[in-house]
């Protein structure tokens, strides 16, 4: 038997709500031992088996550690992880990056100077329906991906006036200390760079900018939006992400999707891909010829053949396609959130480990894409302060 890999030290800075979720979700975890935290709160709150540290410095000083995770506000991040990185720790960083490009490509010099891992975690890119969703838009096995929109509630609550989320030097505002998780997930799945970028956005008062919104065109005709509104009771929370190829429209539900449903038309060669969807449920699955068109009302003259409605051969973006039945249905990962959360969390630092351990093998998520949707985040952000009247 081979010899057993020492397991590395990782610390906590930032013990907060998402902090502490880390800890938990990551306490079981067979490649590492979570030895210390650090944070501006009372040691009293903090586990007693770990190492406190009330200044974030004395624990990246520490020789032990070999992992630094930073869930702190967003304007410490290039601090902290400068820092981290000269004393030779690899970092995990929440996202993003960083809340300007001048921080971040600071960042980005001090990771290749010292040759440590740095990870931001745009943990989503893991998950296994957006993975297959990519795979889906990179064979275009239902046509191109034309269009995507997220649509964002979430309650306010807990973000009283004085937080730290609605100072824009500390968090950046909506676009980029949340909006960032979504623009890099759509960055994912289309592959495709953004060439033109438009922000709006409204602000209760002077000080909280509670609804935004990015409009992004991308090089391969892929047109997206994503709207974020921070508003509203916690009963209305929820996020739709809607996907529409050529040949699908697919609808996950939850901004960690645990399920959607899809309206697909199928031929021959792309109906095995249904398979694919978790816990799938077919409600509808009838012959194209039977299916409803709607796009034309009762009455309406063909014109000729090639534009029968009851045609097998139909156009979408100037192209035909060749299908011969319309499938409904549903999907579901039958997990709960914090399962599939502690999950993508877990892969996310297993894929550290693994860069650490394997020099070969190079971190899934890479500097230079959490920049690039940082770019993009703060294009729109900037946006926003220009759309009034």
């Amino acid at each position: 038997m081979g010899k057993e890999m020492k397991k590395l030290q990782l610390g906590i800075i930032g013990y907060g709500g998402f902090g502490q979720f880390l800890h938990n979700s990551w306490q079981e975890n067979k490649k590492i031992n979570i030895i210390a935290v650090s944070d501006l709160s009372s040691k009293a709150s903090i586990d007693k088996k770990l190492e406190f540290y009330p200044d974030w410095r004395q624990l990246v000083a520490n020789p032990e550690i070999d992992i630094v995770a930073i869930a702190t506000p967003p304007d410490t991040h290039p601090e902290i992880a400068i820092e981290a990185i000269e004393n030779q720790k690899h970092v995990i960083l929440e996202k993003p990056l960083a809340i300007n490009l001048t921080d971040a490509q600071k960042i980005k010099t001090a990771q290749a100077i010292s040759g440590s891992i740095l990870v931001v975690d745009f943990m989503l890119r893991f998950h296994p329906l957006i993975v297959q969703l990519k795979k889906w838009t990179q064979s275009q096995i239902f046509g191109r991906l034309r269009r995507t929109y997220v649509e964002n509630y979430a309650q306010d609550d807990c973000l009283p006036i004085e937080h730290w989320f609605w100072n824009k030097n500390q968090s950046g505002g909506i676009l980029i200390e949340h909006g960032v998780h979504f623009i890099d997930l759509v960055n994912f799945i289309s592959g495709s760079p953004a060439i033109k970028i438009k922000g709006l956005g409204h602000s209760r008062n002077k000080s909280q900018e509670d609804q935004v919104m990015a409009c992004i065109l991308h090089r391969n005709g892929l047109i997206a939006t994503h709207y974020h509104d921070f508003s509203r009771p916690g009963f209305f929370e929820t996020t739709s992400i809607r996907l529409i190829f050529d040949l699908a429209q697919i609808d996950l539900f939850g901004w960690i999707p645990l399920k959607g449903n899809f309206s697909i038309l199928i031929n021959s060669d792309s109906i095995t891909e249904l398979e694919k969807f978790p816990g799938l449920k077919i409600t509808q699955n009838i012959p194209i010829d039977k299916a409803a068109d709607n796009s034309r009302p009762s009455g309406w003259g063909q014109t000729d053949g090639e534009n029968n409605l009851s045609s097998t051969r139909l156009v979408s973006g100037g192209k035909r396609y060749q299908v011969n039945r319309h499938i409904k249905g549903t999907f579901n990962l039958a997990k709960t959130k914090q399962k599939v959360y502690s999950d993508l969390l877990n892969t996310v630092l297993d894929d550290v480990v693994c860069s650490i351990e394997e020099p070969s093998h190079k971190p899934f998520i890479t500097i230079n894409e959490a920049i690039t949707s940082l770019k993009i985040a703060l294009a729109a952000a900037a946006a926003t302060s220009e759309s009034g009247l």
